[in-house]
């Protein structure tokens, strides 16, 4: 479908909601939109920031240094100036399902655009010595780590030598990573910085190393938040750390054994450091126990 014939399938309530979002854009505001369900949100938020991601006319022969080693994208960009001359949008959302539809509503753009979805290595690994069936996130990511560092993942040593572009959905990377043997989760890394539009999820942007990790920059970027009435409870997820109070008692006993086993060696600065330790984790320990003596009484 054309650019044209979508725009011109839309409801009032869609171009309403376009026209508010872009004057929302231009004056590099914050915008919270509210659309009912059934009225093509997706579409909606794509065409609000479809102008930003397409390249003008002019810039429609710009260089792509996509697939080069990092030695001739230097040189390249050296000669010719960086390839990235065009406003880079966000679009984020709760789960990979949601950002897997709204790349797919991307593809009924008539339009050259490059982008991808970010996920983890639990999600893109293809090797399976690493991404076996119910490990946990971070045992697959030490062992990824492991297997690079040996030189041992054969996806890992071809990633950077795919020249892959268009619009990536998440089965369409992952079966392209299995037949050409390159990494699925190293080349969205790697192919986010040339897309136009990066669909990522809330524990990618609202997270500093996730940010970090992913490799992405915000500034001077547009960013969409989809679904973010789920973002205050995504947040406290993120930043939330569950350890039973077994696992305390432990460490407290740890700590006390290493303090009065090395009390005499360690500087006074180490004695302050493991004192304060103990006691803290002491506090939290008889915390517990005296909020279960007290469920027990009741």
């Amino acid at each position: 479908m054309t650019l044209e014939e979508l725009k011109g399938n839309l409801y009032e309530i869609q171009k309403d909601f376009i026209e508010k979002a872009k004057c929302v854009i231009e004056n590099n505001e914050i915008g919270i939109f509210s659309s009912p369900t059934g009225t093509g949100k997706t579409i909606s938020l794509l065409l609000s920031v479809y102008n930003y991601f397409i390249p003008p006319k002019e810039e429609s022969n710009k260089y792509t240094y996509f697939g080069l080693n990092s030695e001739n994208k230097k040189l390249m960009e050296q000669l010719f100036g960086q390839s990235d001359r065009i406003t880079k949008v966000f679009y984020c959302s709760r789960t990979h399902t949601q950002l897997n539809q709204a790349i797919n509503e991307l593809k009924r753009f008539d339009s050259n655009v490059n982008s991808i979805i970010l996920g983890s290595r639990k999600l893109y690994c293809v090797n399976k010595k690493v991404n076996k069936t119910n490990v946990e996130l971070e045992i697959i990511n030490e062992q990824c780590k492991a297997l690079i560092s040996k030189n041992d993942c054969e996806f890992y040593c071809n990633f950077e030598s795919q020249n892959e572009t268009d619009i990536i959905d998440i089965e369409e990377l992952i079966k392209k990573g299995k037949e050409k043997k390159f990494c699925p989760y190293y080349f969205a890394k790697i192919y986010s910085k040339k897309c136009e539009i990066v669909f990522l999820p809330y524990t990618v942007l609202f997270s500093k190393e996730g940010r970090r990790s992913a490799n992405i920059d915000i500034s001077d970027s547009i960013i969409i938040v989809d679904e973010a009435h789920n973002i205050y409870e995504s947040v406290i997820q993120m930043n939330t750390v569950t350890i039973s109070f077994e696992i305390v008692k432990k460490y407290f006993k740890a700590f006390e054994d290493y303090y009065l086993k090395y009390e005499s060696r360690m500087s006074e600065v180490n004695l302050k450091r493991i004192k304060n330790i103990c006691e803290i984790l002491e506090k939290i320990w008889k915390f517990h126990e005296n909020f279960a003596n007290n469920l027990e009484t009741k």
